[in-house]
């Protein structure tokens, strides 16, 4: 098999679903603009469950060579991180793309052709600010769960003989040309992804 060890675990986020905060109800939460400002510490949501697995399989494996692909949920809706994340990114630090009256008159149809007409969210500014701040804090807890798992490539030896490759399958929108979010345009925000 290609896979010796498959490790996919549910932290609190998957059992605190009940608890995250949807603006737009009709929307399943993986779909909608939804977060969670979560209790408890990182290794008790379903990317820290991972990251600490991932630094285990290294530790086993240290002395040979070996290959470990890791996946992070997160920053995927529902936007759940612990609470220390969202006091990273405070709101009244938050501010709203702005974008002119006519930023998408000169964009053809066939360009939202899966977005068409483009979804209103029906969020004021202060729930949009929330959902802001929500995306910051996952951004910023998954990054702490990389550097987790990247702090332990060091503290192994492996680092000079390892190759990391980090991508994301897309980005995303947040609130830009006049009220695009999540993905699914060609505009720069939805089509650029880290690699």
């Amino acid at each position: 098999p290609s896979w010796d060890v498959v490790v996919n675990p549910k932290g609190r986020d998957a059992h605190d679903e009940a608890l995250i905060i949807n603006p737009t109800p009709e929307k399943p939460v993986s779909a909608a603009l939804s977060w969670l400002a979560a209790d408890g510490a990182d290794e008790e949501q379903t990317d820290g469950m991972i990251a600490t697995e991932a630094i285990a399989l290294m530790e086993k494996h240290a002395g040979r060579p070996f290959f470990l692909s890791v996946g992070f949920f997160r920053p995927h809706t529902p936007f759940v991180a612990p609470k220390k994340y969202f006091e990273m990114h405070p709101l009244e630090s938050i501010r709203l793309p702005d974008a002119p009256a006519d930023d998408r008159a000169d964009i053809p149809v066939a360009a939202f052709a899966h977005n068409n007409p483009v979804p209103d969210y029906g969020l004021d500014e202060l729930a949009c600010r929330r959902a802001l701040q929500a995306y910051r804090a996952s951004v910023s807890f998954v990054d702490a769960q990389v550097g987790r798992v990247l702090d332990a490539l060091e503290r192994l030896g492996l680092a000079e003989n390892t190759i990391v490759v980090l991508w994301s399958d897309h980005g995303y929108h947040l609130g830009e040309h006049l009220g695009v979010w999540q993905k699914r345009t060609l505009f720069e925000e939805g089509a650029r992804a880290p690699l």
